[in-house]
């Protein structure tokens, strides 16, 4: 059975960029800083970009009406 593909949920495309875009960034910094300096930068900026989100989803629980 065949299913077509529907929309994305916003909680994919946030996961995807939450990932995706900053191991893509730690390949380009592998050739210039090598691999233990990529790996800490792609580290730190999953950690920051988690954080982030957090922090937005505790804004959006506190404007929420009760």
């Amino acid at each position: 059975m065949f299913v077509r593909p529907g929309p994305r949920r916003p909680s994919h495309v946030v996961s995807y960029v939450a990932f995706g875009v900053p191991i893509v960034i730690e390949g380009y910094l592998t050739g210039p800083l090598g691999e233990v300096p990529a790996v800490v930068c792609y580290t730190a900026l999953t950690v920051l970009l988690a954080l982030i989100s957090l922090i937005a989803q505790v804004r959006i629980e506190r404007r929420a009406p009760n």
